[in-house]
C-alpha cells in the first residue's frame, strides 16, 4: 500500500510540476498576486491581511517616530521599526481554550507586540523580546510582566 501512494504521489507532483510549466501566464505566482492584489494597502479590504494590517496602522499612531516597513516590502520581516528595534505586529482572537495563539513564520524581528482581541475589543497588549520561537501562546495571565497599560489607556483616549 505505501509503494502505490508513493508512485501516486510522485506521478501527481510530476503532472502539476509540468502544468504549472506549461502554463506560467494563465498561473502567476503566489508573490505576483499579492503584488497585483494590493492586499497590503489599508484602503484595500482583501481577506484577512486588511485586518492584520490596521494593527500594523494602530502600531504606527500608538509608537509616533516609528516607520512602516511594509511600505516598502511587504515581504519583510517586520512590520515596524522604532529606535532602531525591529518589531513584529500581530493580532489574533481569543479560541476555544481561552488563549491566544501567535505564529511567527519569517521573522526577523526584535521585539513582538501582541494585541490580544476579545469580542473585537483589545484586552491585552504585550510588547516581548522575540526569540527566534515559531509560536507563543498567551492566556489571562501569562506575560504579566510584558503587559503595557499604557498604550490600552492611549488607545481608549482616542
Amino acid at each position: 500500500m505505501r509503494e502505490y501512494r508513493k508512485e501516486n504521489r510522485i506521478k501527481i507532483r510530476e503532472y502539476y510540476r509540468k502544468y504549472y510549466k506549461e502554463n506560467k501566464h494563465i498561473v502567476p505566482s503566489l508573490k505576483e498576486r499579492y503584488k497585483k492584489s494590493d492586499s497590503w494597502n489599508p484602503k484595500v479590504i482583501t481577506s484577512t491581511h486588511y485586518v492584520g494590517r490596521q494593527f500594523e496602522l494602530l502600531a504606527l499612531r500608538l509608537f509616533p517616530t516609528s516607520k512602516d516597513m511594509n511600505k516598502e516590502n511587504p515581504f519583510g520581516g517586520h512590520d515596524i521599526q522604532y529606535k532602531g528595534k525591529n518589531i513584529e505586529v500581530k493580532m489574533r482572537n481569543k479560541n476555544k481554550v481561552g488563549r491566544w495563539g501567535f505564529t511567527f513564520k519569517g521573522c526577523d524581528a526584535d521585539l513582538a507586540l501582541l494585541f490580544c482581541v476579545e469580542n473585537k475589543i483589545i484586552r491585552r497588549i504585550i510588547l516581548i523580546p522575540y526569540l527566534g520561537q515559531q509560536t507563543i501562546s498567551v492566556n489571562n495571565t501569562s506575560h504579566k510582566s510584558f503587559e503595557i497599560t499604557y498604550l490600552k489607556e492611549k488607545l481608549s483616549k482616542q
